[in-house]
């Protein structure tokens, strides 16, 4: 199903025991295998108490601090870098918009050929100032929770995230859990 590479790094990820040593060889797993110019990996490191919307039972629990694992891939080199305690609604450089709908449903969210989704650009500050050209949002849930949100941009490829790349980065992002927390 996946190349064979791919499931032997993502196994190689069950031997490090640190997360400052994790992060980046996971980040680095998903740039050599999907077509992505940044990703950021959020992971909560406080979160507000439940917010229960009005007229619904509907609960969520935000994101308020965050460590976030970031990596970029430009003309064939790949960089990483790791922030702590990070407030994420003062973060400027991901689509809050996004994160939020995430919490809220707990779907992966595609967008391919953002040019065409006028109404979301409108929306959120980050995405009318970056204007991404393909997106994906992916909650990693653990516990019925969102422990995690993978969102990724895609600038490089004209047709955007393909149904395989979903299945690579949904396997990618299994591996991830069971990584992350069993650390």
């Amino acid at each position: 199903m996946f190349d064979v590479g791919v499931t032997e790094a993502l196994l190689s990820l069950s031997t490090i025991t640190k997360i400052e040593n994790l992060l980046p060889s996971l980040m680095n797993i998903i740039h050599q295998n999907l077509e992505v110019e940044k990703s950021i990996l959020i992971l909560p490191t406080a979160t507000s108490s439940k917010i229960t919307f009005e007229n619904s039972n509907l609960e969520i629990t935000r994101i308020v601090d965050a460590t976030l694992a970031i990596a970029r891939s430009e003309n064939n080199s790949f960089s990483f870098q790791l922030e702590e305690s990070v407030p994420l609604a003062d973060y400027p450089a991901l689509p809050l918009s996004l994160i939020y709908q995430i919490e809220l449903t707990r779907e992966t969210i595609v967008i391919n050929d953002f040019y065409r989704e006028v109404q979301l650009a409108k929306e959120d500050p980050y995405l009318v100032k970056h204007k991404p050209r393909n997106l994906l949002c992916l909650p990693l849930i653990d516990d019925a929770q969102v422990a995690g949100i993978f969102y990724f941009e895609n600038n490089f490829n004209p047709e955007g995230f393909t149904e395989k790349n979903l299945e690579l980065i949904e396997h990618i992002a299994t591996q991830a859990i069971a990584s992350l927390f069993n650390l």
